[in-house]
């Protein structure tokens, strides 16, 4: 334990020692012995050092902090336990452990403001003996210009001059330029940013949007372009834009004015939440006519799912193979933004390795450039080919020299088991990307192999010594062993040809093995085995879990294809092992002579 120090004089005979702020403490309690009253701490050598007030064991109201010969180091506010408005802390000429800051401090400076938001440090400046403001290095801050309200303070970092209003959980700030004239307001309410407004040249509002508690849109937005070069959307006679936003996503009605007095309205609808979109129907791995995703595009639409309404005519104009039927979908539900503004949004949406579903769609409705958003949408549906496969084939109808969406293509179409078709595409692919092109042409050969009896095909060599010259294993063990591959391949194979919704068989899938199996597939087996290991030392006994069964269920079809590649090899190498040079039942047993090598 830590020695209490010897009580000063100058302590009141009350107070406690604190080992943990290092300090006498005097306070005032209330029934349950919570602090509750005024507050006083006292250094070792008796000075004053902090008067405060506690509220049932929470600090609240003023407070201040004192240098050792009893001048002010530090005076504000605490609001529920945390310090909220300005702080001002003060130096001393004297020695002094109060401090106004850890480092950095000019050298000139004598006093220090701070801004806090229920705790949170908004922002701080220096100020020198005379109370004039200090910029990092030292040196003046500009003068005051005249007109700037009494409160406005000099901001280094922006160059901007700025007030402070706190009003219960509300804090206001608002920045000027040196003229002065009012560029930016920022509300703060309960420690968050919710409500941001910029102001125009003339003092007009030009941009105000509420926030949430992850810093997106959330409420109504208001944008006005002065100039015709600044707004973002094709047309440049847009001049102002009124939206609602719901946590970043724009919904409802938004509006449009053109500085010929034409207002433009555009439906946006409504969101569903992240999982929602992404399961929604529209996306479902299914292959219907372009009618059928017509008529869902409309029905949504009567629903306000504007979202999904321009994904189903997507896959509606993959389907009829048409540009522009999606193009002529997306002039009514959306305002162009000018092409280096919509790519500039679609690549901040592409960009994840698995962009969101929603973000895509926001991004769609919102102009971003359709190929592009498309392509995001096709990478965004991972296990679901078909309706991957339609968003990229759009994509590639609206540009279609696209490197980087052929290639998205290729893989989709093997994803499907379109072998012949991701070839063609590698063909393309090769015009301007050799590496891409053999990236599809690998990974084709790999997941579609052509079933060969490997074996014998390689040169087999090793450095290992003392393995067995012939397998461990009885011939009906072995027999039973081939069986279960066989078994598991047909589980493979079935899988496979479910993926493929009825399609004709193609030559990739793994084999049936009938001869393997006459008397049909085998139940396979979960067990513990018993593994008996001799040495000079005796026997020792080890139980081994065997787990023979295979769970396919809805797997993808390039998972299948891998897993049936590796089975395949292991079915292979056993008949090797017993003696055969394809694949079949064993009847007797013969080990090839290199079996020690390649085990």
């Amino acid at each position: 334990m830590d020695e209490i120090p010897e009580r000063h004089a100058a302590i009141p005979e009350g107070a406690r020692w604190s080992a943990e702020r290092q300090c006498w403490e005097a306070s005032e309690f209330d029934a349950i012995g919570r602090i509750h009253g005024e507050h006083r701490a006292f250094r070792v050598d008796g000075t004053l050092r902090l008067e405060c007030r506690y509220d049932s064991g929470v600090c609240s109201g003023p407070f201040r902090i004192f240098h050792p010969n009893g001048e002010l180091a530090r005076e504000g506010e605490y609001v529920e336990g945390a310090p909220h408005g300005l702080v001002r802390a003060y130096s001393s000429d004297a020695p002094s452990p109060e401090r106004l800051r850890v480092c950095c401090v000019p050298e000139t400076a004598r006093q220090l403001h701070l801004d806090y938001e229920r705790g949170d440090l908004i922002r701080e400046r220096f100020l020198d003996e005379a109370g004039r403001l200090l910029q990092k290095d030292g040196s003046l801050a500009p003068p005051r210009p005249p007109g700037l309200p009494e409160n406005a303070e000099y901001e280094e970092a922006t160059q901007r001059w700025c007030t402070s209003h706190a009003e219960g959980s509300l804090t206001l700030l608002s920045f000027y330029d040196s003229r002065p004239v009012l560029l930016e307001e920022v509300a703060y309410l309960a420690r968050r940013r919710f409500r941001v407004r910029h102001f125009a040249e003339d003092g007009q509002l030009g941009v105000e949007e509420h926030l949430d508690e992850a810093g997106q849109r959330h409420g109504a937005f208001l944008v006005r372009y002065l100039d015709a070069a600044q707004g973002p959307y094709l047309e440049p006679d847009i001049c102002e834009e009124r939206a609602h936003f719901e946590h970043g996503k724009a919904v409802g009605l938004s509006e449009f004015r053109t500085r010929a007095g034409r207002r433009l309205r555009v439906e946006r609808g409504r969101v569903l939440d992240a999982e929602s979109e992404r399961d929604h129907a529209v996306f479902a791995d299914v292959d219907h006519d372009t009618s059928a995703w017509l008529r869902m595009a409309h029905d949504l639409t009567e629903t306000k799912l504007v979202r999904q309404a321009l994904a189903a005519v997507a896959r509606a104009a993959a389907q009829a193979q048409s540009s522009e039927l999606f193009r002529e979908w997306l002039v009514r539900s959306v305002v162009p933004l000018a092409p280096e503004h919509a790519r500039e949004l679609a690549a901040s949406v592409e960009s994840p390795a698995l962009p969101a579903v929603s973000d895509v769609l926001n991004a769609l409705l919102l102009g971003a450039e359709p190929a592009m958003a498309l392509r995001a949408l096709a990478k965004s549906l991972l296990g679901r080919p078909r309706a991957a496969r339609d968003f990229v084939e759009v994509a590639l109808l609206l540009a279609p020299d696209d490197l980087d969406t052929r290639w998205i293509r290729a893989m989709t179409r093997l994803e499907l088991g379109r072998v012949t078709e991701a070839l063609d595409d590698a063909e393309h692919l090769a015009r301007d990307s050799a590496s891409l092109a053999d990236y599809v042409r690998d990974y084709a050969r790999l997941a579609f192999p052509k079933w060969q009896f490997q074996p014998g095909r390689e040169a087999i060599s090793a450095s290992f010594d003392g393995l067995s010259e012939v397998p461990a294993q009885t011939l009906p063990a072995i027999r039973r062993a081939i069986q279960v591959y066989a078994t598991r391949l047909h589980v493979l194979r079935e899988a496979a040809r479910l993926c493929l919704n009825g399609e004709q068989e193609p030559d990739w899938l793994p084999p049936a093995l009938p001869d393997l199996l006459p008397d049909g597939p085998l139940e396979l087996r979960r067990y513990t085995a018993s593994i008996v290991d001799a040495d000079e030392e005796g026997e020792e006994t080890s139980e081994v879990e065997i787990d023979e069964t295979l769970q396919a269920g809805n797997a993808p079809l390039l998972e299948l294809q891998t897993r049936a590649r590796s089975e395949w090899a292991g079915l292979s190498w056993l008949c090797w092992a017993a003696g055969l040079e394809r694949i079949a039942l064993p009847d007797e047993f013969k080990p090839p002579p290199e079996f020690a090598a390649a085990a």
